[in-house]
């Protein structure tokens, strides 16, 4: 039977930690120090040496311009298309963005997500009455 101390050693031979030549005892192996990876990365470093940081992605808070991450070119609601807005929630109820968007004549660039934000503005500034078609 191959004793645990055994296999340990074979296998820190095979790894190239230990020689298979050495005298050492099976205890001085088990107190043996095998570095970690992190450890032997920096190895080559002096202690008067800066240890490197790791860098961050991409930047997400660009000025807006002509970069990679600017988002699509806002475009504002036009009279008609808040009217309509309001016309399609009195008809098909509130959350029911889709069907409005459908059913009504609106910028060919928005969805549903617009609708739900411009009637979250609409009604937060009370304006429901001045886009009511009378």
């Amino acid at each position: 039977v191959v004793s645990t101390q055994s296999t340990w050693r074979l296998r820190l031979e095979r790894l190239g930690f230990i020689d298979s030549d050495s005298s050492s005892s099976d205890d001085d192996l088990i107190n043996h120090h095998i570095p970690r990876r992190n450890e032997r990365m920096f190895d080559s470093l002096s202690e008067d040496e800066d240890v490197p940081q790791p860098t961050r992605g991409p930047l997400r808070h660009l000025p807006p311009g002509n970069n990679s991450m600017s988002s699509r070119q806002k475009v504002p609601f036009s009279f008609r298309e808040s009217v309509n807005l309001v016309t399609g929630v009195r008809l098909y109820g509130v959350g029911h963005w889709a069907r409005i968007l459908k059913a009504f004549n609106f910028h060919s660039k928005r969805t549903g997500v617009h609708l739900k934000d411009r009637w979250r503005n609409i009604t937060k500034n009370k304006q429901v009455d001045y886009f009511t078609e009378k």
